[in-house]
């Protein structure tokens, strides 16, 4: 019975561990894609690579309004 228990844990931490290293490999992809968007000095390339982030749904709505406006008020 303690060997069940004991297969379970180690089993459970590497569902864990390897469920945040997928998870940080997603935000690493996220950031290096605002990243591109925010080295490119065409406004309008950079407005329809984060309509792309945003309609695969890399980012939220939310993200999407912020980054906007600041690439908005960068065109000025």
């Amino acid at each position: 019975m303690v060997y069940v228990v004991i297969i379970l844990v180690i089993l459970f931490g590497l569902y864990i561990w390897r469920a945040s290293r997928h998870q940080h490999k997603q935000a690493q992809n996220v950031n290096h894609r605002l990243n591109v968007i925010n080295d490119s000095d065409d406004n309008d390339v950079q407005l329809k690579h984060l309509k792309e982030l945003l309609d695969s749904g890399v980012i939220d709505k939310e993200d999407y309004q912020q980054s906007k406006q600041r690439i908005l008020k960068n065109k000025i």
